[in-house]
């Protein structure tokens, strides 16, 4: 019974027939490539200082899509990993009091494995740029023409919209509307709208919403009155 061969053809061979004369001959070599492992590569912050929260991204290259990821993790560089705690291409995780470790291992649709390691250090130095709560100050100058300052503090990363109003409630500009780190921060207001027209003089609201990364804080809000003077 004849058995066809499959493969990838890998070359040629050739044969002596008889003696008498070389005729090249193609001939199909039986075989298969191996396959080849990815290249993973974690990138993200080397260093937090407390309740910092840091994201790191399983960089990947070679080997065939699509990828599992499987995210683990040892304090201070020592002892056995953990189980897996993520499953996706970015991992997020907030720094407490003790250095750590980072493992990203990558498995292709061949299942063949590849992975990397990142050690990431707790910074002491770090705590006293933390606020202790959450605030949003009172702008300065205030009345003020043509700009103001605006500060507000986070004690944790928090998703921050900050929103000026007119005295009826209606939106004229939003300021910030993006995740933010825990610390201090400060934005201006020029007394223009969203389109960059110049507002009316009078009395505007400002409003701060935080929600905090961690799922358990409840969401910060407060709002505070200024007045734009032309």
């Amino acid at each position: 019974m004849n058995h066809p061969v499959t493969g990838t053809p890998l070359g040629t061979a050739s044969s002596n027939d008889n003696a008498r004369k070389w005729n090249t001959r193609a001939v199909t070599v039986a075989g298969f490539k191996q396959p080849q492992p990815p290249s993973v590569t974690i990138s993200g912050p080397t260093s937090l200082g407390y309740r910092e929260v840091g994201f790191w991204n399983a960089n990947v290259s070679g080997g065939a899509p699509p990828y599992t990821y499987a995210w683990r993790y040892r304090y201070n560089g020592a002892g056995s990993w953990s189980g897996v705690i993520d499953t996706d291409s970015q991992y997020s995780r907030t720094m407490l009091t003790q250095d750590f470790e980072l493992k990203c291992t990558v498995t292709t649709s061949q299942g063949v494995n590849g992975e990397d390691t990142h050690y990431v250090n707790y910074e002491l130095l770090k705590i006293a740029q933390i606020p202790g709560r959450f605030a949003l100050k009172q702008n300065y100058p205030n009345p003020f023409n043509p700009t103001s300052e605006i500060k507000y503090e986070l004690p944790e990363a928090s998703y921050v919209t900050l929103t000026i109003f007119n005295a009826i409630g209606q939106k004229i500009r939003t300021l910030t509307n993006e995740w933010k780190d825990a610390g201090y921060y400060s934005i201006f207001w020029d007394g223009t709208d969203e389109f960059g027209n110049a507002a009316a003089s009078g009395v505007y609201i400002y409003r701060i919403y935080a929600v905090p990364n961690n799922g358990e804080s409840k969401p910060f809000e407060a709002l505070r009155k200024m007045t734009f003077l032309k």
